[in-house]
């Protein structure tokens, strides 16, 4: 189960040229349209202690549970080279990270939070494009189904499963788009 998300898909988007490429997020059929052919996508999923990770297929209509990488204060720098490791080794083209509006839909504190943790990263070198999707209820969604991700295990392990869950969401509108 998704949820059309495409109304979050063309806020705060900015030219991707000069110094401020990369540190805002840009629309979904923007940032795909660019993706070469078997390029993938990580989903991510942010919160203060940890960053839920999911990629795609390379038809770009799948998504797997990949991992979750552990959040240090004032360690940023590891966290942007695990990802830029990651975007490497899987042939990743873009990044869809989820955007924690509340239940009304609007930007809090949460929203401008995951802003600023991409932000750090492309400036700490992850120069993948990013593209934002609402992530309401992607956490609670994946433990009222009893989603649980093969081979990611322990008490983050919902991390993972709510990047998958925020990827494919953004996976199927995307074809849905086509």
């Amino acid at each position: 189960m998704t949820v059309d998300n495409s109304e979050n898909n063309t806020e705060n988007s900015t030219s991707r040229t000069g110094s401020q490429a990369g540190l805002r997020a840009e629309p979904l059929a923007d940032m795909a349209a660019r993706l070469a052919d078997g390029q993938k996508l990580l989903g991510l999923d942010i919160s203060k202690r940890a960053i839920g990770v999911a990629v795609s297929d390379g038809a770009r209509r799948l998504a797997v549970p990949l991992c979750v990488l552990t959040r240090r204060q004032g360690d940023a720098q590891a966290t942007a080279d695990k990802l830029k490791a990651l975007s490497e080794s899987h042939r990743v083209g873009g990044l869809i990270v989820g955007l924690p509006l509340t239940e009304s839909g609007d930007m809090r504190v949460r929203v401008r939070s995951v802003r600023g943790v991409m932000r750090s990263l492309v400036l700490l070198g992850l120069a993948c494009p990013w593209s934002e999707w609402d992530e309401r209820h992607s956490t609670q969604a994946v433990v009222r189904t009893g989603f649980q991700a093969e081979g990611v295990r322990g008490k983050r392990n919902h991390d993972a499963e709510a990047a998958t869950w925020i990827l494919q969401g953004a996976l199927d509108w995307l074809n849905r788009e086509q």
